[in-house]
């Protein structure tokens, strides 16, 4: 027979007497197993136990039972040793490789207390064996204070507080009626593990026996989070078989439902490869097999994976069977978190039979707490578990999402774990067995499991916080949002359904460009502002009809404001089945940039709009976009250095000013932070309503003059989670309003007043005919201080009359500019290719006439007010018609 042969050989000192434990059931106090010990001998050669032997295997069904005796809910033969020959003939037995039509325990069904209710009066089975505990970390001498995450104190510790809570029948108690079941098991057979796993994996772990620790501890370093031990292979098979008995009992229905405190664990083991701290794949395993024992009464399961990392092993095992639904909830934060890579991600629904039966729900980042997984399970997991309607609810129950584990970093209660086993007990008539997976904050799983078998027994689970309503983030919304619609194709209950995509790329537009072609046609009719191109393949196309100048841009040195801000925001109520959109249910709600924009064409400002959209995607392109995914992080930088060194940097401009709206605000301290070529750059105004704040980061200087207002309901004022105010976020203003519109017009008279104030310098230096190139950069003129009368006097003006237009009566050189008759310019980029028209635009280059002194003309400069302008040069206009 097969037998672990350093198991067999252990002399009589090695054995713990057998009055030390509850041999049948396998437990043991802690402090007698010394694990993790400094003595090499106790490391490398754990102690075995003094065991009853198992029963014998028998038929599954019409098989002769042999003569049985209960022992503390377990059955046992009437002739079982505690000597040392029984025990090897027990390996012998228990390591054999058998059918899958045999059955590998012989219990004694227990009987429900009241046949009226044959469920709620039976009793919940419990798997656990501390032989488990055997497969070890190899610890040199050097690393013996540190501790791996997968320590086999993991399952003891469950144990023990099962144990204190007195739901285990044990040696040390009295037997109780309400207690759990002791299901005996033994190891999977190998018949069983090939169902999930091929002979080459099979042969490798049964190969680590014969490997001296040396070389276990050499090859578990080269390995994907494994470590390895002579006794891997025995345990590995002992975890398989418990999550194997553990389901069985449940379908056969000798219990109503069960727990496997089972380790190592499972759920990454791939069919061809072992990892992150698995072997062999359990819950695959006990799944397959209960189909193929039970194939009239256990066909269609349900494997709920709440383990915080991707079950990347089960997935492979399913993702083409149409009888297995897998539900993974799962911290996924775009493929970064274990196992690395898209698997996990939520387009990963299955594949030809078993196309819709894989639902991933990745979450974006950590920290979800109960009321993101509670959110989950309303809206996906209970939905779809019931429209498939299993069979068999098998739970991948690892509590690494549980408040206080940081591998998993999340927040989950005890009685969060508790809340969601409620609920999927509600499926499948009850049949629903539960197997440990991770977790690795001992008191954490020993809390959380607890609570997961009171509610399996019987008992409600705990009240939840108060606050949650209030504790669901934004991100699980979105998350949630996602996953439905990617999987309302395949079922019924989820709404919305996702439009069709049939024919989309050739006869539909998307509605960003409609709407950003309505404000390109506003912003030329209202303003005559015309577009700018950027010559780069990639710019060209995701910028179209993004980037707008004013007339004055280009031509004089009077201030320029270039503007960031978000696309205006669109409301609209879609149907409730269909998702479908109505245009007369869209709003689009007009931002407020128009206002700043005729201020400083007023003033003589030159100004240059861009808008950043949220998305970027090529033509054809039909795919929806997700809240995360954002594709400016790699263009918006390219985007703004080139404008930079194109059109910002090479003009005449006295004065730069930035001002960004929304998430673009961001975008501004980014490219500030990089930029190195500041000088000209007076100040920046901001306005921010539930965006991060961000602090400026710079090599050299850090202090641009800056504006930041920021909402009134921004986390920012939240007294619980404010930080000690930095300097390098600039001057924090908190708005009494939070709707970013709104700020835009309660604070423009603020803002007017301070782009005056910091622009005076350069009004200065240009009345007084000052060429010098230091000029604007000054320290106590870029703090806005008034250096002579003649500012004192412009500010005064300015601060009392704000709408006077500021006249600037001195010539100002043209750049790349070829003036000819008739009003028309045509204008040239900086590096000296002509600047192209949009389809069906306004021409580039269309200025009103150049305002060179004719007669009793204006001079050169002067910029009238804005409505004469568009009186005189509108398109609309009958000079102007097109």
């Amino acid at each position: 027979m097969d037998v672990d042969s350093d198991l067999a050989g252990l002399g009589e000192s090695d054995i713990v007497p057998s009055m030390e434990l509850d041999a049948p059931n396998h437990t043991l106090d802690p402090s007698l197993l010394t694990m993790n010990s400094a003595k090499p001998d106790l490391i490398t050669s754990p102690p075995v136990f003094a065991l009853s032997p198992a029963s014998p295997p028998r038929e599954m069904l019409g098989a002769e039972e042999s003569p049985l005796v209960e022992n503390d809910g377990i059955l046992a033969k009437r002739e079982s040793s505690t000597s040392s020959s029984a025990l090897s003939e027990m390996d012998d037995a228990m390591v054999d490789a058998l059918p899958l039509n045999k059955s590998t325990v012989q219990v004694r069904v227990p009987t429900p207390k009241f046949a009226p209710l044959p469920y709620s009066s039976n009793l919940s089975g419990l798997v656990y064996d501390s032989r488990m505990r055997f497969h070890q970390e190899l610890i040199d001498e050097e690393h013996l204070e540190e501790e791996h995450p997968e320590d086999p104190r993991r399952i003891w510790k469950i144990y023990e507080a099962l144990l204190n809570a007195g739901l285990v029948d044990d040696s040390s108690a009295n037997s109780q009626g309400y207690k759990l079941w002791r299901i005996q098991f033994m190891p999977a057979s190998e018949a069983a593990i090939s169902l999930s796993h091929t002979p080459r994996v099979l042969q490798w772990v049964k190969d680590l026996k014969n490997m001296t620790p040396e070389e276990l501890r050499l090859l578990g370093g080269e390995l994907d989070s494994l470590y390895l031990h002579s006794h891997t292979y025995y345990c590995a098979r002992l975890s398989a078989g418990g999550a194997i008995e553990a389901c069985r009992a449940v379908v056969a229905g000798h219990v109503k439902n069960s727990i496997a405190v089972i380790r190592p664990p499972g759920h990454h083991a791939e069919k061809d490869r072992p990892g992150g701290f698995c072997f062999f794949n359990n819950v695959s395993i006990a799944a397959k097999v209960c189909q193929k024992d039970f194939p009239d009464t256990c066909r269609r399961i349900l494997i709920l994976d709440w383990d915080v990392h991707h079950g990347n092993g089960v997935q492979e095992s399913f993702y083409d069977d149409a009888n297995v639904l897998y539900i993974s909830i799962h911290v996924h934060q775009d493929g970064r978190f274990y196992p690395t890579g898209n698997y996990g991600d939520h387009k990963h629904c299955g594949e030809y039979p078993g196309l819709g039966k894989n639902i991933n729900i990745p979450w974006s980042h950590k920290g979800m707490g109960d009321a993101d997984y509670l959110y989950a399970f309303q809206q996906v997991v209970m939905p779809v578990a019931m429209e498939f309607n299993p069979d068999l609810v098998i739970v991948a129950a690892g509590f690494d999402a549980a408040k206080g584990d940081t591998l998993g970093g999340c927040f989950v209660t005890p009685a969060g774990y508790a809340h969601m086993t409620h609920m999927l007990m509600s499926l499948a008539g009850g049949k629903i067995a539960v197997c440990l997976e991770g977790g690795y904050n001992l008191e954490s799983i020993a809390n959380s499991a607890l609570a997961v078998t009171r509610t399996l027994m019987g008992e409600p689970p705990d009240r939840l916080s108060p606050d949650i309503g209030s504790e669901l983030t934004e991100s699980a919304i979105d998350n949630i949002d996602m996953v439905i619609r990617q999987q309302s194709r395949f079922w019924s209950c989820l709404y919305p359904k996702e439009v069709a995509r049939n024919g989309l790329g050739r006869h539909t537009t998307r509605m960003h460009d409609v709407v950003r072609e309505y404000e390109s046609k506003t912003l030329y009719e209202k303003f005559n502002m015309i577009q700018i191109w950027a010559h780069r393949d990639r710019l060209n196309k995701a910028f179209r009809n993004q980037i707008f100048v004013t007339p004055s841009f280009l031509e004089n040195r009077n201030p320029m404001l270039i503007i960031l801000h978000d696309p205006p925001e669109l409301y609209a109520k879609s149907h409730p089945r269909t998702g479908k959109v109505e245009l007369h249910n869209t709003f689009l709600e007009h931002g407020r940039i128009d206002i700043y924009i005729e201020w400083c064409i007023k003033h003589g400002f030159g100004v240059l709009d861009i808008n950043l959209p949220k998305q970027y995607t090529a033509n054809g392109d039909t795919e929806y976009a997700y809240p995360e995914d954002n594709s400016q992080s790699d263009l918006i930088p390219e985007l703004m250095i080139y404008l930079w060194d194109n059109y910002i940097a090479t003009s005449e401009a006295s004065s730069i000013l930035f001002m960004g709206v929304g998430s673009a605000y961001g975008k501004i301290v980014d490219f500030l932070s990089l930029n190195e070529d500041n000088d000209k750059v007076d100040a920046v105004v901001s306005f921010i309503a539930d965006n991060p704040i961000k602090a400026i980061k710079r090599p050299t200087d850090d202090t641009i003059v800056s504006q930041i207002y920021v909402a009134d309901g921004h986390n920012y004022w939240n007294p619980s989670v404010r930080r000690a105010i930095r300097k390098k976020y600039g001057r924090l203003i908190r708005s009494t309003t939070s709707d970013i519109n709104e700020m835009l017009d309660d604070h423009r008279e603020e803002v007017f007043r301070f782009f005056i104030n910091k622009t005076a310098h350069a009004v200065e230096a240009m009345l007084s005919g000052s060429e010098s190139p230091d000029a604007a950069s000054e320290p106590t003129k870029r703090d806005g201080a008034s250096s002579n009368a003649g500012t004192a006097d412009l500010l005064k003006a300015s601060s009392s009359t704000l709408g006077a237009p500021l006249e600037i009566h001195k010539p100002t050189p043209r750049r790349n500019l070829d003036i000819r008759g008739g009003g028309n310019v045509n204008v040239k980029s900086p590096l000296g290719s002509p600047l192209q028209a949009s389809p069906g635009g306004p021409p580039i280059g269309h200025f009103p006439p150049s305002p060179v002194k004719q007669g009793g003309g204006p001079p050169v400069g002067s910029f009238p007010p804005s409505s004469s302008y568009r009186a005189s040069h509108s398109p609309r206009s009958p000079a102007g018609k097109r």
